[in-house]
């Protein structure tokens, strides 16, 4: 079983590397194309948060009604 494990582990971990290295080509070949994916992927998980915030607070209001 932990000879799975290894791999699986080993495999993540090469995921990781080929994610790392496809990002920083990206960002050497277009920089303005990547700041652009980042912004837009970091406005993206702050409007997924705001909108889970004001859902809880909406659903908490509607308990104590």
């Amino acid at each position: 079983m932990s000879a799975i494990l290894e791999h699986v582990k080993s495999l993540v971990r090469i995921a990781l590397y080929l994610l790392v290295a496809f990002m920083v080509v990206q960002l050497w070949h277009d920089p303005a194309g990547a700041a652009r994916t980042v912004s837009d992927t970091v406005q993206g998980i702050g409007l997924f948060f705001a909108s889970l915030i004001d859902r809880t607070v909406e659903f908490a209001r509607s308990l104590t009604k």
